[in-house]
């Protein structure tokens, strides 16, 4: 066995191979995307840019991330590592490109697990307070839904991979069947109100390009997670073939359902009504579960919080095995890259993503009010996404050219990558010019400043630590389709 940069071939620790299927990796880049999360909460964002033009902004969205994900299963197809889109650039890229997409990553987890508690807790909280339609309850600690949250997070990664996938199963169908039902519930009642309109840009609040471009950043926030099956290669059977259609086919259905969501919540409030009632919902669909399905409403609220406990429980795992992956070759401290003796997760890596992310998002919750701290959440874990995928395509160009000419499409490793790439610089430029207010500005210094720290550790490390470069595109667990045993690999697929 070759030995692994910062750990030897020896005590290299190993995730739990070749426990989990197709379907396992379906839900967890499902709830990775938690669908109903992005339409109950997602809506609170998107809409101060797209008002009722709203699944035109998701449709232009959802065709970027598409690029992505064909990008990122090209590379699957080849680097089937633990690593996922930090392995992915280091293999297409060099070493020091992959070292900064992980510090990248390493900056998005936070921001992610914040926004997700503090989701949980503005979720919770409308409910507890609410006095027409909750328990009226003025003393409600938000701060307590988030421990809450994060403790069942935390048990739920730590015991075991095939434990958080079959949750993620159960999760994510409770999910999409009642938001499915009550979108078709609406769109059947409002059926004279159909209206293609809600395709048309010129119905956004704005018509300059920095405001449409401004839109489509928190609309990409809606699919931020359609990569979330990569990360679980090396736990994967026959990762090569079940990791990429886990990958696109899971962005392309869930995508279109959330379009086809944001419409039915467009025609559920009416047309020309519904900038302005989805701003006077404190959720936007609990609002509407209350108004189509009356006592209903409380199936649509324990359908968003299941999807934000899906969404935790889905970050944790893929996080966690990125930062495994870093800490397996030297990039962070290797006690990262250690499992656990029965349950071989990451647990290390597991406990210190959930507990920085819950001290992440009480300190926001204690500085603003849950709504603005959501925003800023939001954009501090979209820019950095952004650059990791504009690296991701960038890396598929590169490889397949140079190190898989024989099978290079103009199509699947030229077109579609540089599209994404054009794509998603276009929206990140006009993220940074003009800046947006304060307080969502601090998000855009928080990614440039972390980048600076991250160019500087990466310096260091070329001059002290190398090694720990070196292998960040070699390391993964080859796929044999006939049976034997899975093993780690260092030299190019």
């Amino acid at each position: 066995m070759a030995p692994a940069a910062g750990r030897s071939g020896s005590d290299f620790d190993h995730l739990d191979e070749r426990s989990i299927g197709l379907r396992h990796l379906v839900f967890q880049s499902l709830t990775n995307m938690a669908p109903a999360t992005a339409l109950a909460l997602g809506l609170l964002v998107v809409v101060a840019f797209s008002g009722p033009a709203l699944p035109f902004f998701i449709l232009v969205a959802l065709a970027i991330c598409l690029c992505v994900a064909s990008s990122l299963a090209q590379m699957a197809k080849h680097v089937p590592s633990a690593g996922g889109w930090y392995a992915y650039t280091a293999r297409g890229l060099g070493p020091k490109a992959g070292f900064l997409v992980g510090w990248l990553y390493l900056l998005s987890i936070p921001a992610g697990m914040t926004l997700i508690l503090i989701s949980t807790s503005f979720v919770v909280q409308d409910v507890m307070t609410n006095e027409q339609r909750g328990l009226g309850w003025e003393g409600s600690p938000w701060w307590l839904w988030m421990l809450v949250a994060a403790g069942f997070m935390l048990v739920l990664a730590y015991r075991g991979i095939r434990v958080a996938m079959n949750a993620a199963i159960v999760l994510g169908v409770v999910e999409i069947a009642l938001f499915g039902a009550l979108a078709v519930w609406m769109v059947l009642s409002n059926s004279g109100e159909n209206t293609l309109r809600v395709f048309d840009p010129g119905e956004a609040l704005g018509s300059d390009f920095d405001f449409y471009f401004k839109g489509l950043v928190v609309a990409i926030l809606v699919f931020v997670g359609f990569e979330g099956a990569a990360p679980l290669a090396e736990e994967a059977r026959d990762p090569r073939r079940t990791v990429p259609r886990a990958i696109v086919g899971t962005t392309l259905a869930i995508g279109l359902f959330v379009i086809f969501g944001s419409y039915a919540t467009v025609v559920g409030f009416g047309f020309d009504e519904f900038t302005d009632a989805a701003f006077a919902a404190g959720n936007p669909w609990v609002e509407l579960g209350d108004l189509y399905w009356g006592v209903g409403w409380t199936l649509i609220f324990l359908a968003i919080l299941n999807s934000l406990l899906g969404l935790g429980n889905a970050v944790a795992n893929a996080a966690s095995r990125i930062v495994y992956a870093l800490g397996r070759n030297g990039a962070i401290p290797v006690v990262f890259s250690r499992t656990h003796a029965t349950y071989r997760t990451p647990h290390i890596a597991i406990a210190a993503i959930v507990g920085l992310g819950t001290g992440a998002a009480l300190l926001a919750g204690w500085k603003w009010d849950l709504l603005t701290a959501l925003g800023v959440a939001a954009v501090a874990l979209t820019v950095p996404s952004m650059l990791i995928y504009i690296a991701v395509c960038a890396s598929t160009v590169a490889f397949y050219w140079r190190e898989r000419r024989d099978e290079f499409s103009i199509w699947l490793h030229g077109f579609v990558p540089l599209t994404g790439i054009v794509g998603l610089a276009a929206v990140a430029y006009y993220q940074y010019r003009p800046l947006p207010p304060y307080p969502i500005r601090w998000s855009n210094w928080y990614v440039l400043a972390g980048l600076g720290v991250g160019a500087l550790v990466m310096a260091w490390m070329v001059r002290r630590r190398p090694e720990a470069l070196v292998n960040a595109g070699h390391i993964f667990i080859e796929s044999d389709e006939g049976g034997s045993q899975s093993r780690p690999s260092t030299a190019p697929s």
